[in-house]
């Protein structure tokens, strides 16, 4: 699903325009957008939480050189799938 669609179901489930809706999302991202940035976790029940992380600086050796390189400290935004949402993803594989 690319932006376009989602904007699209979102206008068609909550019986808006598809302005409305697109003004929606933007404003939902602007707010986690912003959240993000002050180092906060955002936890959405029955969905996941999103939190950000800081990945400490570490050594790695470039593949063709060999030289050995320093990866700068960096932050990096993670999603743990809450256990509602889990079940749903379960309930649609029974096989695995």
């Amino acid at each position: 699903m690319n932006n376009k669609e989602l904007i699209g179901e979102l206008a068609r489930r909550l019986e808006l325009t598809q302005a409305e809706a697109q003004a929606l999302l933007e404003k939902t991202c602007k707010i986690m957008g912003k959240r993000f940035a002050e180092m906060d976790t955002l936890s959405i029940q029955g969905f996941g939480t999103f939190e950000v992380k800081k990945k400490q600086e570490r050594l790695t050796i470039h593949p063709v050189s060999g030289k050995r390189l320093l990866v700068p400290p960096k932050l990096v935004l993670s999603f743990l799938t809450g256990k509602a949402f889990k079940e749903k993803i379960k309930d649609l594989h029974p096989d695995e």
